[in-house]
């Protein structure tokens, strides 16, 4: 492992599931330190790909050049277009990326309520309030004992 995520993905795909694999990632950083780029491809041989197909695919990687600067110029269907010139690549689908946590109060008691039985008791018997975090968001919930009762 390099510690490089797109070196260590190649590597992964090539020793594990023996797989050619061209990939790249790249993350664009402004001066405050913001996001304003980030992307990247895997692009794997298909089985009976012909090597002329692995060829271009692998002059049209080299002529790309860094990630980040194709994002920047073009953004991803740029950085597509350029990977995969010569083989009419088609978008399937745009989906917005966020950054943005599911988590509830309801999830966090059902969670709570999937416990082991003796583990749910001894809380009661503790009768001291519950508290779960949420790793992503770091949301905190607090559970009054007589909550987790119910239903159970």
């Amino acid at each position: 492992m390099s510690g490089e995520i797109a070196e260590d993905f190649a590597a992964y795909f090539a020793s594990s599931e023996q797989v050619p694999t061209a990939c790249a990632f790249g993350v664009l950083v402004d001066r405050d330190r913001t996001v304003l780029a980030a992307g990247g491809y895997i692009i794997q041989r298909m089985p009976g790909a012909p090597d002329s197909v692995i060829d271009s695919v692998e002059k049209n990687v080299a002529a790309t050049g860094a990630v980040t600067d194709v994002l920047n110029r073009g953004g991803a269907e740029a950085l597509l277009s350029s990977v995969m010139a010569g083989f009419s690549p088609r978008v399937i689908e745009r989906l917005s990326v966020e950054y943005r946590c599911t988590c509830s109060r309801e999830r966090f008691r059902n969670a709570i309520l999937s416990l082991d039985k003796a583990e749910l008791e001894d809380m009661r018997m503790t009768g001291e309030p519950v508290e779960v975090s949420c790793r992503f968001c770091e949301a905190v919930q607090v559970y009054d004992i007589s909550e987790l009762a119910e239903n159970t």
